[in-house]
Parts: structure tokens; C-alpha cells; sequence
């Protein structure tokens, strides 16, 4: 594929998230070369809107396009498109997670298609101080020269001001950006930690102080199935409730997953707050467990 990048002007100044920025650029990216063909190009350009107080990042590629039908759910959760006919990897989740940062970053994002001939996404995003509040600016990392390229903003005030939260989970996921997804959605009430497969996993559950598990089944290294058993036949950890997430619906891979000693199973793609619920009734069972035996304790 051909690849061009074009700024105009060559250098444009302004306050922005780089970490966030590198996410939405490299899945707008990604899904302009996964849906593409040999010989294509991607054309990034970059620009002033017109107040001179916004940056314009689009992203062209004369793909085979998206179809009318497929632009209704193009930013749902888990929507895969056509992604298995061009035999790439998909999770459904990439083009959600980037509205969703654009949205954060107080920007907004378009997208034009048409089937045969190709797709723009377009991204707009203030660049101005006055766009931020200041609790969301770090003038600390400012240039010697007091330049404002490259700021970094802490985009949510709990990054700022983190609140004591009283349970933590380990999310074990070999799917970056589902992790983050799930990252960004629990944070607000959990003391995450995270690993990428079950090995990294242990690690955690041995050397932290963790309430509860959420982890993939299809890991390398080490499956959730081979954790699961891990954590349950350990003395010093089974008591930690778990709960495994898999594409497989059948009947005998839940018996798979529950004979592992799982407290919970939820199947691929799920609705996150049914994520979020199945957790809570979990933290409740436990602590109600835990006041129950202390209770008993008391009484003999």
C-alpha cells in the first residue's frame, strides 16, 4: 500500500492528549489498511479548522468502502462488520473505543463511504487552552521554550484525584483494546490491576491484594481454564471469586469452565453492564460469606 501523511501547516501547536491521540490515529489506521488491497494508498492529512482553534486529522483509503446497512452500527460495541471476509482478526470493539476517546478529548468524529470506492473518517479536536478545564492541563512537562506542542491532559478528574476504592480486580485479557475497554469502564469504581495471560495472572493474584478475576479463556502461555484451576486449588487463593469470558457458547465448554471451579461465565460479545453486575453480586456474596463466618466465629 501507498502511504502519505500531509500537514498544512507543516507544524501545528496545541493542547492534546498524546496517549489518546496514538489510540484514535492507530485504529483509524488500522481499519484503513485491514479493509483495503494490495496496491491501495491511506492518505492521513492534518489541518487548521477554520476558528484556527481545532486540528482536522482525516483519514482516506480507496478501500472497498462500507455499505449504507454496515454505517447504522459502525461505532456499536462488538460490531465486526465484514472483517472474517477479508480474513483479519477483528474484536468488534476498535472503532467504538476511538468515538469513545474523540468524545473524551471533547472532539467528534465523521465518516463518509462509499461501496467500491473507499472511506474518510474524519476527527476534530479543540487544540486550545480554553477548551480545558484546568485541572485537566499538566503545564509541568511544557517545553523549555514554553512552547504547547505535545501537552499532556489528564483527561478525567478521578486521574487527578483518584478516590480510595475498597475492592480491586485483575483483568486478564490477551486483547489489548478489550482490556482497555474494560479498564476504562470499572476503573471508575475498582482498583484495577491487569495481565495479558494467565501466567501474568498469577503474578498478580500472588503478590496483590485482589477481590475478584475476570479473565479470557483463549490465552497464550496459559489459558483462564488452566488459571481458574491454578487460583482454586491454592489455599492462599481460592477463595477469590472468578469469572471467565469466552467466544465458545456450547454446553460442554461452560462445564468446562464452572468443573475448573469459574464462579461465573460470561460468553462473547457481552453486554458490559451485565459484566459490571455479575461483578457486584459477586463482591456482595463474598462479603456476606465473610460476615457470615465472622459472625459464626463469634458465636461458638
Amino acid at each position: 500500500m501507498h502511504f502519505s501523511v500531509v500537514c498544512d501547516p507543516e507544524s501545528i501547536p496545541g493542547y492534546f492528549d498524546s496517549d489518546k491521540l496514538d489510540k484514535i490515529l492507530y485504529n483509524l489506521l488500522s481499519n484503513a489498511s485491514k479493509y483495503n488491497k494490495e496496491g491501495g494508498f491511506v492518505q492521513v492529512n492534518i489541518k487548521y479548522d477554520v476558528t484556527g482553534e481545532q486540528a482536522i486529522l482525516t483519514v482516506k483509503d480507496n478501500g472497498m468502502g462500507i455499505s449504507p446497512q454496515a454505517m447504522k452500527s459502525l461505532f456499536k460495541r462488538f460490531y465486526e462488520g465484514d472483517y472474517r471476509r477479508f480474513n483479519t482478526i477483528g474484536t468488534g470493539i476498535g472503532l467504538s473505543l476511538t468515538k469513545d476517546l474523540v468524545e473524551l478529548h471533547n472532539g467528534i468524529i465523521t465518516v463518509e463511504s462509499e461501496v467500491g470506492s473507499g472511506t474518510v473518517f474524519c476527527v476534530t479536536i479543540p487544540i486550545d487552552r480554553s477548551f480545558y478545564k484546568e485541572e485537566e492541563i499538566d503545564d509541568e512537562i511544557i517545553t523549555p521554550e514554553e512552547t504547547i506542542t505535545d501537552i499532556q491532559l489528564s483527561m478525567t478528574q478521578e486521574e487527578e484525584h483518584p478516590e480510595i476504592k475498597s475492592h480491586s480486580i485483575l483483568l486478564i485479557e490477551d486483547n489489548e483494546d478489550l482490556l482497555q475497554l474494560m479498564v476504562k469502564l470499572l476503573k471508575r469504581d475498582y482498583n484495577i490491576f491487569t495481565a495479558l495471560n494467565g501466567k501474568e495472572g498469577i503474578v498478580v493474584v500472588e503478590n496483590e491484594d485482589v477481590d475478584l478475576v475476570v479473565s479470557d479463556i483463549m490465552m497464550p502461555e496459559m489459558n483462564g481454564i488452566e488459571f481458574c484451576k491454578y487460583v482454586k486449588n491454592n489455599l492462599d487463593t481460592c477463595h477469590i471469586p472468578v469469572v471467565l469470558l469466552t467466544a465458545k457458547n456450547k454446553e460442554e465448554d461452560r462445564i468446562e469452565a464452572y468443573d475448573s471451579g469459574a464462579d461465573g461465565f460470561i460468553v462473547k460479545p457481552f453486554n458490559l453492564t451485565v459484566l459490571h453486575a455479575k461483578i457486584k453480586n459477586l463482591l456482595k456474596g463474598k462479603e456476606r460469606a465473610a460476615k457470615d463466618f465472622k459472625n459464626s466465629w463469634f458465636l461458638r
